[in-house]
């Protein structure tokens, strides 16, 4: 029976701490995904940006240039630009600003018909009034005309006009190859590798779009994209215990928290095969084999949370070593284990007690006494009181010396024996308040899992509220919410309630205070996880949340409080 009952504890435990392991580990791994999502969206909006700049300027000038006022350009053209001695058309520096005017150099001086002239004049004013608007997050904003000639609006680099070499061949490079229609028939924009740019010294990426007028092309927009704070946020803000890194599709690295200056280096050109890191080949195999772009993936000992970025084809990965996951689940499930391996040894010693006491004790008792009556001597004595075969057997051994012993010892031995039952039973009533208190103790803690506040993100808080809530959970609940919101200050609380199974108004109205007290404590209180039949009974009891945000689930909810976290920074309080 004891050996039984100690496989029963021993099996308990085991599957107890593995369901608690693979709940905390799907948690992380819920987390991973979530992060990266997050992530993603987060980093995507500079080149999203970028490509909603260049198509407005790549419908603009078309438009400009078919509402051109006729006529011969020539005159306009010659007060901005001048042939230099190396034969390159400039802008005229006299009167040129940069930070107002846009610069051109025309390379092919000898194809400068009125056609070409109205061109450059066009491009040069809209590259100028729509690149200071754009300049607040790109660098510089240019126009690439198939003639040969380019306008740039590009403040920090006045001189760019007067540094470009009369051999430079603008039409032949390859980001203008790429966007002809030879190349692009579907018209898509392009991204270049990264490289180090000479003025800024700062690593940059080339956006380009091409331009039509109608069915004719006409040349490229593009922008200089500076990759700076995007590059340093990917190394330095992670999850703890993770690292982040960017991989492009051809396995060109762009960040790695450990190849910063390899990368500086290589001008942007690092392959993941010459890195260095054998794990890095296995980690973009896996990034680029994620489904629709994002998700959660396994390379060697790493959990990947993979995210493309769209237009310079990227991969956003953040690398979760498998060890510090399990070591964070084993944390989690830890107190299952121990508590488990704690009854277990418990229960080892008080059998071993047990068999001691009340096995070991009476037999060497009766053992000893049987020597006695085989030596003659009747005045034996055995523990009768014993309620098994030990006590019976003790019992028949007073039976067979009381035979011959006078009929007034029986009175005695019942007295006795009446007084030996008397602290039994005093025992028993003992056993029993002791029971009772384990009892309390329990309850006590069954109260407090009852209502457990998690911190599933920073400055937010969630509750799964599970089963019913009468008056007395609903208080104890509350107390719980307002101590960990104050102790916390966390901007929101979750209320789910995917465990409760009905509803009532009142179990309705103690959750509405609840959400009311987290509001006055200055957070914000969601509720998440009401079912369908919970729904209908809502509706049938004529129960309104008022202002309090309802969401589906408790994934939902969070979403929701990284959202506007995102949005809002969070303020001092």
């Amino acid at each position: 029976m004891a050996l039984r009952l100690s496989l029963v504890i021993a099996a308990l435990t085991a599957v107890s701490y593995w369901h608690t392991f693979g709940v905390a580990t799907q948690h992380s791994l819920d987390g991973l995904a979530n992060h990266i999502a997050a992530r993603a969206r987060s980093e995507r909006w500079l080149f999203d940006l970028a490509i909603d700049n260049l198509r407005t300027l790549a419908a603009e000038v078309p438009k400009r240039l078919r509402e051109a006022p006729p006529g011969d350009p020539k005159e306009a053209f010659d007060r901005r630009f001048v042939a230099f001695p190396d034969g390159v058309v400039r802008s005229r520096l006299e009167g040129f600003d940069p930070a107002r005017h846009a610069g051109a150099t025309i390379m092919n001086p000898a194809e400068l018909d009125a056609a070409v002239m109205r061109r450059v004049l066009v491009y040069q004013d809209a590259v100028a009034q729509m690149g200071l608007a754009m300049h607040t997050r790109f660098q510089n904003t240019y126009i690439v005309d198939g003639a040969n000639f380019a306008v740039t609006y590009w403040p920090a680099s006045p001189r760019w006009t007067l540094e470009i070499k009369p051999n430079h061949d603008y039409a032949g490079a390859e980001l203008f190859v790429e966007a002809a229609p030879a190349k692009n028939p579907e018209r898509k924009s392009s991204f270049s590798q990264v490289y180090i740019d000479p003025v800024l010294r700062a690593p940059v990426v080339t956006m380009n779009l091409p331009m039509y007028d109608g069915e004719r092309f006409l040349g490229i927009v593009g922008h200089d994209i500076t990759l700076t704070e995007l590059l340093d946020r990917t190394v330095n803000v992670r999850l703890d215990g993770t690292y982040n890194l960017i991989v492009h599709r051809n396995g060109n690295i762009i960040a790695h928290p450990a190849l910063t200056r390899a990368l500086a280096e290589a001008n942007g050109g690092l392959h993941v095969s010459k890195s260095g890191d054998p794990a890095l080949p296995a980690i973009h195999a896996a990034a680029l084999a994620v489904s629709f772009g994002e998700g959660v993936t396994e390379a060697g000992d790493a959990h990947l949370g993979v995210a493309h970025i769209d237009g310079p084809d990227w991969f956003f990965v953040t690398v979760y070593p498998k060890s510090r996951l399990r070591a964070q689940a084993f944390q989690s499930a830890r107190f299952v284990l121990f508590g488990g391996l704690a009854s277990l040894l418990l229960e080892v010693l008080l059998l071993s007690w047990v068999l001691k006491k009340e096995v070991a004790a009476p037999l060497g008792a009766l053992t000893q006494a049987t020597r006695k009556v085989s030596a003659g001597e009747m005045d034996v004595a055995l523990d009768r009181a014993r309620r098994d075969e030990l006590g019976e057997l003790a019992e028949a051994f007073h039976h067979m010396t009381d035979a011959v012993r006078e009929r007034e010892a029986q009175s005695k031995e019942s007295r006795e024996a009446l007084q030996k039952l008397a602290g039994e039973l005093e025992a028993m009533l003992l056993r029993e308040r002791e029971k009772n208190d384990a009892l309390s103790r329990l309850r006590a803690a069954v109260d407090v899992l009852s209502t457990p506040v998690l911190e599933v993100w920073k400055d937010v808080l969630a509750l799964p509220i599970v089963g019913a809530v009468d008056e007395q959970r609903a208080q104890k609940m509350m107390e719980k919410v307002l101590d960990e919101v104050a102790r916390t200050q966390c901007r929101y609380m979750i209320l789910d309630i995917t465990g409760v199974d009905t509803i009532d108004a009142a179990t309705a109205d103690r959750l509405l205070k609840v959400a009311a007290a987290v509001e006055m404590l200055g957070a914000r209180c969601v509720l998440t996880g009401i079912r369908p039949v919970v729904a209908r009974a809502l509706l049938s009891l004529d129960v309104s949340f008022g202002d309090l945000r309802t969401l589906r689930t408790l994934e939902d909810g969070l979403r929701h409080c990284l959202h506007h976290l995102s949005a809002a920074p969070r303020q001092r309080r």
